[in-house]
């Protein structure tokens, strides 16, 4: 009873700095909760998503026929192999996007970047679900489209599709929005509309081209290295990329992932503003209360109770900010979880759904307290003696010094305020560096915004920076394709510079730096990529036919460094290239290659051409015209290809940065607010000395402004420098695990140190006109009654 009474009166006393901490330590329980139960609903759907797909453990991509002997051949193998528990052969009709259209859209996807492929159900595992994460099987006349379209094209069920080519033209029905473990992602430029078993027959007399996927499931999922190199030393059908279902959960990760870190990242910031504001408040708590202190140790009460009548009500704010928090971060949640639940389902787990907010609720509240309690020493040092002759601390003197003599023609007021700061450091530590977290929570995500929406970021997807890039990929017909597009890209006088490169599969026979084999495929693309460099962590691009540059998670993977060697084997025929250049890829999971030297003709994947305009040459004009001209061709503006490719995470992260921003300014005007209000009641004896040698209310006034804007600039200042350095080196640490470890911030400098600044600034500044005004009107009644 004790305790709460006590509880009772210091919270009526302290309204406003107890209702801040709150607000603090809420949205900080709030953030850590809603980012926490966001990665670990995104692990819990992603683990029942992939268990009910039946996802497979290991993928073959091959382009072309696949014969009945050759598929007698790779049963034979699986007979033998005792790792595997299934496998399937999977065909797919591939078609150009100028051949679909959806009827909400206005014309085809002949400008997508994506590689469309019509499919049935599988029988027996690989799965593509509706949104029910049931298995659908659509009927004659119906279709099933990738569940991206209903979130980028407005796609609904009822809607219909139309299929054309070569004379040939049929309406579907969109039955269902399915969901494909493989291919949900953006950044898979892949994806299956899914058929009726008639229409698909009916389709193969019309599109000609195929691609099949060799789909296995192991008994043992984490054997998969061990069985990709047993069949990688096969001569079974690998005309394409092979990957795993460890890039599958890494891929369908990816822009949740980053928004959920995100957001924890926000949380630790606000929690160590709370922090700062918790330690203000006590130790302005224990100045206040120092006599009564006094009292409680000369009656004998030992400094361990002492102590936890103080902690008790900073517990109880805390515990209760923590479990509000955690409450509000349910709906919080479900709003984060929008897109996931699109994407991939949801976990009927209540574990994810309700137990991790909790528990990261609970670690706020524990890295509160853990933070706090050295603050709490402080009683050990206090003399009952002392307390009841002084009543006050005995605050430590003057620690700078600013001579009026040097003010020049500044108001004296600006100088005082200056002055202010100088000879008390320690108090106004709080406010510097809350500004400076402030920065930090809106200039982070705005950089990193920034950056994923300049054209800049395109060479971290491992791809060199042009106007235009046309993709073709492995058919019947590409070779002759290939020649017709390279001669009209030297006959077109539009086009400035151009360059034609080569993308195939050859074995990599010696993995690591000790010289083990693992006859593993590598994607090489091969040509000249002097023309239109990337950005290389190390080295450069490869300049005679024994060089080869490779990803930063190839580099990372193999072992491997500049001057090392790999093995290369395509058809016998073995190379050994000098590895000269690392760059950074997040793009087919971050590994790929570069190289100079002739591609494989056995195993071609298909041409890539990038190319640069005349000055005055519309781009999109200029893309419409050769998907024209070339409609089996994937031809993209570069700005098209990176909205396409990261569309999902630039508007996850857009909401994340408009939450920071919003967030950063009324952390500024709480905390203004606070510290003006805390301090014009500790400065009481001061301003009545002031007022009695003549200063006005607004002079008084512009000196508590001028060391707000003070702090406020010099915080601003830090931050952006904290931002640009060691918050560039954490996100690009952030990206390692994606292949880009040395990301650069873009920095837009009219929102960066413009915009945004004079926000805060008008922010700051309305919060200390209105909060002083008031304060000094209360410290003068108080002053006056006394």
């Amino acid at each position: 009873m004790i305790l709460l009474r006590f509880l009772a009166n210091d919270l009526s006393r302290r309204k406003a700095s107890m209702l801040v901490v709150f607000v603090f330590i809420f949205f900080s329980a709030l953030l850590a909760a809603g980012g926490a139960g966001m990665l670990s609903g995104l692990a819990g759907s992603l683990r029942f998503f992939f268990s009910r797909a039946q996802v497979p453990h290991f993928v073959q991509m091959h382009g072309g026929e696949i014969s009945a002997g050759t598929a007698e051949d790779i049963a034979s193998w699986v007979r033998e192999n005792s790792l595997l528990e299934n496998y399937q052969i999977s065909e797919m009709i591939s078609i150009d996007g100028s051949s679909l259209r959806f009827s909400r859209a206005d014309g085809s996807e002949a400008g997508s970047i994506m590689d469309i492929s019509l499919v049935v159900q599988n029988r027996v595992f690989d799965y593509l679900l509706d949104m029910e994460n049931r298995i659908p099987e659509p009927g004659p006349g119906e279709i099933g489209v990738p569940v991206l379209y209903a979130r980028e094209k407005g796609v609904c069920i009822g809607d219909t599709v139309t299929l054309s080519y070569s004379g040939f033209k049929r309406v579907f029905r969109v039955a269902a929005l399915v969901r494909d473990a493989q291919m949900n992602p953006a950044v898979v430029h892949s994806k299956r509309f899914l058929m009726n078993r008639k229409d698909y027959r009916e389709l193969k007399q019309v599109f000609p081209a195929r691609e099949h996927l060799i789909s296995f499931r192991l008994g043992d999922p984490s054997r998969v290295d061990e069985f990709s190199e047993a069949w990688q030393a096969t001569e079974l059908p690998q005309g394409g990329p092979a990957v795993d279902y460890r890039i599958f959960f890494l891929l369908n990760s990816i822009s949740d992932g980053i928004a959920a870190i995100v957001l924890m990242i926000l949380s630790l910031l606000l929690l160590v503003i709370a922090v700062l504001c918790l330690r203000f408040t006590i130790l302005g708590s224990i100045e206040e209360d120092y006599r009564e202190i006094g009292i409680m140790k000369a009656l004998g009460m030992p400094r361990g109770m002492i102590r936890r009548i103080f902690l008790f009500k900073y517990l109880f704010i805390t515990g209760l900010a923590s479990a509000s928090g955690s409450l509000a971060s349910l709906p919080f949640k479900a709003l984060l979880m929008q897109n996931i639940q699109l994407s991939i389902g949801h976990n009927p787990s209540a574990v994810s759904r309700y137990m991790v907010p909790v528990i990261a609720a609970a670690v706020i509240f524990l890295l509160t307290l853990l933070l706090l309690l050295p603050v709490f020493r402080r009683f050990n040092r206090i003399s009952a003696v002392d307390a009841l002759r002084s009543g006050s601390s005995a605050e430590a003197g003057i620690t700078g010094r600013l001579p009026l003599i040097s003010c020049g023609g500044i108001d004296i007021n600006i100088i005082l305020g200056l002055r202010d700061i100088v000879q008390r450091p320690r108090l106004f530590a709080l406010p510097f560096f809350v500004y400076f977290f402030s920065a930090l929570i809106i200039l982070i995500p705005v950089h990193f915004l920034t950056t994923l929406k300049g054209p800049e970021f395109i060479s971290y997807m491992g791809i060199g920076r042009s106007d235009i890039r046309i993709d073709l990929r492995y058919s019947r017909d590409t070779e002759a394709r290939f020649k017709a597009m390279k001669q009209m890209l030297n006959e077109d006088p539009d086009v400035t510079r151009h360059v034609v490169l080569q993308r195939s599969l050859f074995t990599l026979l010696q993995g690591n730096k000790h010289g083990d084999a693992e006859n593993s495929s590598i994607v090489v693309e091969t040509g000249d990529h002097s023309l239109f460099p990337l950005n290389y962590l190390e080295g450069g691009a490869p300049e005679t036919g024994e060089e080869i540059a490779i990803s930063y998670l190839y580099s990372r993977d193999l072992e491997k460094q500049i001057g090392d060697s790999l093995v290369l084997e395509d058809d016998g025929i073995t190379r050994r290239m000098r590895i000269c250049g690392i760059y950074q890829d997040i793009t087919n999971g971050g590994r790929t290659a570069k190289a100079l030297t002739d591609g494989s003709r056995n195993r071609l994947l298909g041409y890539t051409a990038a190319l640069d305009l005349a000055d005055g040459i519309d781009p999109e004009a200029k893309v419409g015209e050769y998907g024209r001209m070339y409609p089996s061709a994937r031809v993209t503006h570069l700005q098209s290809y990176l909205d396409q490719t990261l569309g999902g995470t630039i508007a996850q992260l857009s909401r994340i940065t408009r939450l920071s921003i919003g967030m950063g300014l009324i952390i500024a005007v709480l905390i203004t607010a606070l510290f003006l209000r805390m301090l014009a009641a500790r400065d009481a004896g001061r301003i009545a000395v002031m007022r009695s040698i003549g200063f006005s209310c607004a002079a008084v006034r512009l000196q508590y402004l001028s060391s707000a804007l003070f702090l406020l600039v010099t915080g601003i200042a830090a931050g952006s420098l904290f931002a640009n350095t060691p918050g560039q080196a954490f996100v690009g640490f952030l990206w390692s695990f994606m292949g880009a470890p040395g990301i650069s911030f873009v920095i837009d400098p009219l929102k960066a140190y413009l915009i945004l600044p004079l926000a805060l600034l008008a922010a700051v500044t309305a919060a200390v006109v209105f909060s002083i005004a008031g304060s000094l009107k209360q410290t003068i009644s108080v002053i006056n009654v006394e």
